[in-house]
């Protein structure tokens, strides 16, 4: 060995160069990890901190059973093919006699260098249930698993795994995400419920560092009461995601340097603290807030209670969404979120009432033309209604500085797109900083509109814009339609929806127009685009 390597820093550059580790699953990955291993077998100098590298993350509890004596352990038959369906791995491992000191020696020798643990959904383990509780729920299992875990993810959602949990958590954790939402596969009974509060209700004692949380439950009960409690024993978090706390949990977590909050509104849960609840104010150190339920009632009747100056909303409805439920969401937003430090709002649905109370007007929306800082606004999934080319000059006027914005292109709308050209031309005058834009419009030409030697174009023409969405939007004369777009916006990508109903007609001539008017816009006009270029939105509906 070379006395260089006697040198830590030096040691740490090799392993560092070695440690590529790629972000996904793939040849890339296991070629890294590959080389890791043969690193940790050239001398006792790289062994420990490779090892370190190659335990750090675990995501498959087989790594410890396979580091056992060969007698400890074996694998199963595969199973039959009705089983098959259900699970991803084709075989199991079990434990075949009860683990002794020694074996849990060379277990803690590799578990105090996992930093991040993921338990796995059933599909994907592979290992038997009586494995795993043999493994962490057995008399000779020690307190302490992962001694110097730091990030631990659940995602087990059978009831009987619960044992395992405990044995999992360490005083040294600072990120638990917890996913318990039962399927209906694994259905949970009222004992296993009051498992999960019991271990719930020890969270803060056992894991006093948390400083990012985040859990999902099973429908059958309140947790509000459970996870207020919770939440009230941490003073270190940062990023919150949980479901609805009660005023005093929400009264902590506001005197609390918060960046993230993430709150889901359970089906069950009535506004009655509303009436009578205090009107919470978080500090300026809130950038995110994210609230999703039901429908956008509960949404806005618990917005209803704060008072916070985030830079990014998020307001989700899993229901269809009435037109009374829009107007109020938008006043309460108004009324409660600060207009100067808004920068980015997200609310989706899903979908319009079947009824015409769905039908979208200006004064529904004009209380968000006070946020004039917006740089991202998402309204893609709700239907553009009655929204005509002077009420979207109206609105967009007071968001100068769009760079993205979706605007009901994601809904068909029963009466069909009533913005027009110029509509367009009006959101590309009033927001010259736009990049992504998302629209259902209808490009309906006449003879005198068409663009041609004698006739050429000279309207608007905006050189940043990249990706267009049109939607649902129409178009009769594609050839006409790509040169206006390749003189109004020079380097865009057109896209339109990727719908596959093959009942209608209508449907499918002003899609096949639109590819038509891509193909002429790649190849024709030399607009090529490229994956660097295009937002992720539009991927999801190229053709």
């Amino acid at each position: 060995m070379h006395r260089c390597l006697l040198i830590p820093e030096l040691v740490c550059a090799i392993i560092a160069e070695c440690d590529a580790d790629p972000p996904h699953w793939g040849p890339d990955k296991i070629s890294a990890q590959k080389t890791m291993a043969s690193l940790a077998r050239t001398c006792r100098i790289f062994k420990d901190p490779a090892l370190d590298i190659l335990w750090a993350h675990m995501s498959h509890l087989s790594q410890l059973i396979l580091c056992l004596p060969i007698d400890a352990w074996m694998v199963t038959e595969p199973p039959t093919r009705g089983e098959a369906k259900k699970t991803r791995i084709k075989t199991k491992l079990c434990l075949t006699r009860p683990l002794t000191e020694s074996d849990w020696e060379i277990i803690l020798s590799y578990t105090c260098r996992v930093r991040s643990l993921v338990f796995m959904t059933a599909e994907r383990q592979e290992q038997t249930l009586e494995t795993l509780l043999r493994l962490f729920d057995s008399p000779t299992t020690p307190p302490l698993v992962f001694p110097n875990l730091r990030t631990f993810t659940w995602h087990d959602k059978r009831e009987g795994m619960l044992p395992c949990l405990p044995r999992c958590l360490s005083p040294t954790l600072a990120v638990l995400s917890f996913n318990f939402r039962s399927q209906s596969r694994f259905p949970w009974s009222s004992l296993g419920i009051q498992k999960m509060v019991d271990i719930v209700g020890s969270l803060a004692h056992k894991t006093p560092d948390v400083i990012r949380f985040w859990c999902t439950v099973p429908p059958p009960f309140d947790p509000v009461e459970m996870f207020s409690g919770l939440i009230c024993g941490w003073t270190r978090l940062t990023v919150v995601g949980m479901p609805i706390p009660n005023t005093r949990a929400l009264l902590h977590l506001a005197s609390l340097s918060l960046r993230k909050l993430f709150i889901t509104i359970p089906p069950t849960w009535e506004p009655i603290e509303t009436t009578h609840g205090v009107s919470v104010q978080f500090p300026d150190s809130l950038e995110e807030l994210r609230i999703s339920g039901r429908t956008f009632a509960p949404c806005a009747h618990f917005l209803a209670r704060l008072h916070a100056a985030p830079v990014s909303v998020g307001i989700s409805s899993r229901r269809p969404y009435t037109g009374t439920e829009i107007q109020e969401l938008a006043k309460v937003l108004s009324a409660q979120l600060s207009h100067q430090r808004l920068q980015e709002l997200h609310v989706g649905t899903g979908g319009p009432e079947k009824d015409a109370s769905h039908v979208l007007e200006l004064k529904d929306l004009e209380p968000l033309s006070r946020f004039t800082q917006l740089k991202d606004l998402d309204l893609n999934e709700l239907c553009l209604g009655n929204i005509g080319d002077g009420d979207i000059h109206h609105l967009v006027s007071a968001w100068p500085r769009l760079v993205r914005f979706l605007f009901g292109a994601h809904r068909r709308s029963p009466a069909g797109p009533r913005l027009s050209i110029i509509g367009l031309q009006s959101v590309l005058t009033q927001c010259p900083m736009l990049e992504t834009l998302a629209l259902p419009v209808d490009f309906h030409f006449s003879p005198d509109m068409i663009i041609t030697a004698e006739q050429p174009y000279s309207g608007v023409v905006h050189t940043r814009l990249r990706n267009l969405h049109v939607g649902y939007g129409s178009c009769n004369d594609p050839k006409s339609v790509a040169a206006l777009l390749y003189a109004m916006l020079p380097p865009v990508h057109v896209r339109c929806v990727d719908d596959d109903n093959d009942d209608d007609e209508e449907l499918l001539s002003r899609i096949a127009a639109w590819v038509e008017v891509e193909y002429l816009l790649d190849y024709d006009f030399g607009t090529t685009s490229t994956d660097s270029d295009e937002d992720p939105y539009f991927v999801q509906f190229r053709p």
